[in-house]
C-alpha cells in the first residue's frame, strides 16, 4: 500500500489513498485486531521517515551554486529543477502522514501491551531443558474450547532480536471433569515425538479476535517465557 501511495504523483489521489490505509487500520483497531493493521502501520511510519530523509537529501543534491553572501560568509544555491511537486511531498509526509502514522502505532501498541497484559502462560507439567519446539494450548479462560498447536521456534533471529514461532495446528479440545492438559501433553508426545517435549497453556482473560490477535500474542509471550527461563 504505501509503495502505491509514494508512486502517485497527483497529490489529492495521493492523499485519498492514504486516508483510506489509515481508514482500514482504524477499523482493525476498532475491532482489536493487531494482524495484520499493526504491522502495516508500523512499516508505513519506518518507510515515510525514511522516505523524508531521502527526499531532503535528493533537494541538496539538486542545488547549484548562485554566489556567495561575503557579509555572512556563505555560498547561495539555486535550484536546479523546479522544486514545488518535491516541497509539496514533504509537505504532506512530514506534516500529515508522519504524525498520523505514529498516532496510530501507539494506538497500536497499547492495544498489544494490553493483550499481552490479560494474557497468562504457564507451564504444563515438568519442563523439559529443551524448548525449541513443543505443544501450545491456547483459550479465552472463560470457555471450554482449547486450540492445540505444536510449536517450533527459528534459530534464527530478525534485527529486533526475535524468533520467528511458527505454529502446527493440531485439534480442538474441550475441558471437561475428566480432562488434564498433562494428559493431553503425554498423549501428544505418544502420538508425535519419541521424546517428552513441553507443553504451555495460554489463557486470555477477554475474548479478542483470536487469529488476528490472541495466536500473535500467544506467540510473543511463548517466546518472551522461554527467553527469560
Amino acid at each position: 500500500m504505501i509503495d502505491e501511495i509514494f508512486n502517485i504523483a497527483d497529490r489529492e489521489k495521493r492523499n485519498y489513498v492514504w486516508l483510506s490505509f489509515l481508514k482500514n487500520a482504524e477499523e482493525q483497531f476498532r475491532k482489536m485486531q493487531l494482524s495484520p493493521g499493526y504491522k502495516q502501520i508500523k512499516n508505513a511510519q519506518n518507510e515515510i521517515a525514511q522516505a523524508i530523509d531521502e527526499i531532503t537529501r535528493l533537494k541538496e543534491l539538486h542545488k547549484s551554486l548562485k554566489g556567495f553572501d561575503l557579509q555572512n560568509h556563505k555560498a547561495l544555491f539555486k535550484s536546479k529543477i523546479f522544486q514545488e511537486d518535491i516541497d509539496l511531498w514533504l509537505e504532506d509526509l512530514q506534516e500529515s502522514f508522519l504524525p498520523a502514522s505514529i498516532k496510530k502505532v501507539k494506538e497500536f501498541d497499547q492495544l498489544k501491551d494490553f493483550v499481552y497484559s490479560i494474557t497468562d502462560i504457564s507451564p504444563v507439567g515438568i519442563e523439559q531443558l529443551y524448548n525449541k519446539e513443543g505443544y501450545v494450548f491456547i483459550k479465552y479462560r472463560e470457555e471450554a474450547d482449547t486450540q492445540v498447536y505444536q510449536y517450533k521456534i527459528s534459530t534464527y533471529t530478525n534485527a529486533a532480536e526475535r524468533r520467528k514461532v511458527y505454529l502446527q495446528p493440531l485439534m480442538t479440545v474441550k475441558e471437561s471433569i475428566h480432562f488434564s492438559f498433562h494428559t493431553l501433553k503425554k498423549e501428544l508426545n505418544r502420538k508425535h515425538n519419541p521424546i517428552m517435549l513441553n507443553g504451555y497453556l495460554l489463557e486470555c482473560s477477554v475474548k479478542v479476535p483470536f487469529e488476528t490477535t490472541l495466536v500473535p500474542i500467544a506467540k510473543g509471550k511463548l517466546c518472551r517465557y522461554l527467553k527469560s527461563a
